[in-house]
């Protein structure tokens, strides 16, 4: 299964590219930060290539069904305190294509789940409407590297 970024024509980018881009390497990180960045990337890229060898399943802590009728599915990726999400779904079956991606706490804050409940409803329905953006036009895409 080739695995694809959901490119949104709109804006311009692609959104779980352009997620992933806060574990570029820069010229400024130390050498444990630098370290940290290439083994969180090596993790989300082993999960997401997992699931393309597996008809878009992973299992284990790594993925989650979402509750509500929602046509995607998403990875869950721990780093740290945060829960990287990212949100994907398998195009027939030669293409899993990865959506779009939020963080989110692993554990609320007190006085703050309310807050962080609607950021993440707020990327379900993003997600769903690249997800509906993608089935209109399934060209809107970029090769995954």
């Amino acid at each position: 299964m080739d695995i694809v970024y959901y490119y949104d024509a709109d804006s311009q980018i692609a959104p779980v590219k352009k997620f992933l881009c806060k574990y570029a390497i820069s010229s400024n990180d130390e050498s444990r930060q630098k370290e940290h960045k290439l083994k969180m990337i090596a993790l989300i890229d082993g999960v997401i290539r997992k699931a393309s060898e597996n008809k878009g399943i992973v299992g284990g802590q790594f993925s989650e069904p979402l509750r509500g009728n929602w046509n995607f599915q998403a990875f869950r990726i721990k780093d740290g305190r945060i829960l990287n999400r990212i949100f994907y779904f398998c195009y027939y079956s030669n293409k899993l294509v990865l959506l779009s991606a939020i963080d989110k706490p692993d554990n609320y804050e007190k006085g703050k789940k309310k807050k962080v409940d609607r950021e993440y409803q707020k990327a379900l329905l993003k997600a769903e409407d690249y997800y509906k953006k993608f089935i209109n036009n399934s060209k809107n895409y970029e090769e995954y590297k």
